[in-house]
């Protein structure tokens, strides 16, 4: 699939099913991917996210599977609402916006193959219900916001069958005044 750059939104839905899409490169022209943009393409090995984009929305790569890339959501994104990579297969890594100041419910749910260390970054104040639960496969080391306030209800948890490992210590930082249940 390739996007003009004249194009500076992604409506709702808008490739939601398209089963043989298989690499996406979203150009620095667009603002916003939309709910559930493209959610459920099954095939998918390759999505670049260019500077620009600033809101990736509820559900939109919910389900795609198939990538063999990383995963770079780029420093001009300040919103990833809940459910946006919700069982996605198949990232290597997962490196998050600098700008970004929250993490969603649901939003890396179930991801499974990243690998090697988590940053959340110092913009990040919250992190919701869920946000990582059943990711499977990172196998570094977890660094905490420094500016974190909130961590959701099974945030970093897992089911019996999975194990989130990261390696060393996990410091919680001194801003954070609420800790869910099961967090992690």
């Amino acid at each position: 699939l390739t996007l003009p750059p004249s194009v500076i939104s992604i409506g709702d839905g808008a490739f939601r099913y398209l089963m043989n899409l298989t690499e996406l490169e979203i150009p620095s022209s667009v603002e916003r991917v939309g709910e559930s943009a493209f959610a459920n393409c099954g095939k998918m090995e390759s999505l670049s996210c260019n500077e620009g984009l600033k809101v990736i929305g509820d559900s939109a790569f919910y389900y795609c599977s198939g990538f063999t890339s990383n995963l770079v959501i780029p420093n001009s994104v300040t919103t990833i609402d809940s459910y946006a990579f919700y069982n996605c297969s198949g990232f290597k890594s997962l490196t998050l916006s600098e700008s970004l100041t929250s993490i969603a419910s649901n939003t890396f749910y179930g991801c499974t193959g990243f690998s090697g260390n988590l940053v959340i970054p110092n913009s990040v104040t919250t992190i919701g219900n869920n946000a990582f639960y059943n990711c499977r496969g990172f196998n570094g080391t977890l660094t905490l916001s420094e500016s974190l306030t909130s961590i959701g209800t099974y945030a970093f948890s897992s089911s019996s069958s999975y194990r989130m490992c990261f390696k060393g210590d996990l410091m919680i930082p001194n801003s954070v005044t609420s800790i869910g249940s099961n967090a992690f």
